[in-house]
């Protein structure tokens, strides 16, 4: 399970976790691993929602540093305590030093034992309006290719369709490494591209919605952000969740899955899914 939560402290600090909401969604998706990005550790609430992921049985790992920059997000992972948490835990971070000249992807790697094999959990968001999304694909990539692990997964926001990644960037992404999203084919033409579910109205291959920008600009654009890098595992029925957590009780007012979610503090994309096989 990977998930954007929107946790962004508008510059100041401010802000709070919907941990109720966000521990409730876990708990009907039931993940052996979570993955959660744009995660922002407020003051008052990391420590509680700490708390109650490991009152649910996960292992906790964040990057322990203070972000250079306030409104730098970070990455959470917890990790169910159905695997040999005995056998200890590699954790990885890179530098938080990101600028908006030097954009470096939010970045977390665990290592942990699954069936007696080391597998690297790797979550990342990247940076938007960057305009360099060159420079963070090499991090990436770096990153990826120097891991001793042979099996890994990454997860993450991307701020990027999959299908652009490999079209337009191929000589920058990982080698050996297999990028998998709801929805991504390759066309008999050779080119990737990522496919809908308009027609039945089916909320399953877009994780986010971009804002209109003008009045006569068309409805706000679906796009599928969220993917999976991965390399020598087998994914199988990957998907995005359909926004079950996006109802009036949880603070969204009317909004729908179409919807650009103007809202600070609750997430704003969907829940990525996927089975994972070693």
């Amino acid at each position: 399970m990977q998930w954007n939560i929107n946790g962004r402290s508008d510059h100041d600090g401010r802000g709070y976790i919907p941990v109720d909401m966000i521990m409730g969604e876990i708990k009907e998706q039931s993940p052996d691993i979570a993955v959660l990005v744009e995660y922002y550790k407020f003051e008052n609430d990391h420590e509680c929602f700490t708390k109650s992921l490991e009152k649910e049985g996960f292992t906790v790992f964040c990057d322990s540093r203070k972000p250079e920059r306030r409104e730098k997000n970070q990455v959470l992972i917890a990790v169910s305590d159905k695997f040999d948490v005995n056998s200890g835990f590699i954790v990885k971070t890179i530098s938080n030093k990101s600028t908006s000249k030097d954009p470096i992807p939010d970045y977390l790697q665990v290592t942990l034992s699954i069936d007696n094999q080391q597998v690297a959990i790797v979550g990342v968001r990247f940076i938007p309006r960057t305009g360099n999304i060159e420079k963070q694909l090499s991090v990436l990539k770096e990153c990826l290719e120097s891991t001793r692990n042979d099996k890994v997964v990454c997860l993450g926001d991307f701020n990027a369709w999959s299908s652009n990644l490999l079209n337009e960037y191929g000589a920058l992404l990982p080698k050996n490494y297999k990028i998998e999203t709801p929805g991504l084919y390759k066309s008999r033409q050779g080119e990737y591209k990522n496919s809908w579910g308009f027609e039945k109205k089916e909320p399953l291959n877009w994780s986010f919605v971009q804002e209109k920008k003008e009045e006569t600009s068309k409805k706000p654009k679906r796009t599928p952000l969220d993917h999976l890098m991965t390399r020598n595992v087998e994914v199988t029925g990957i998907k995005y969740a359909g926004w079950p957590f996006l109802n009036e009780e949880n603070g969204y007012g009317s909004l729908t899955p179409d919807d650009y979610k103007d809202v600070d503090y609750l997430p704003d994309h969907d829940i990525l899914l996927a089975t994972i096989q070693v």
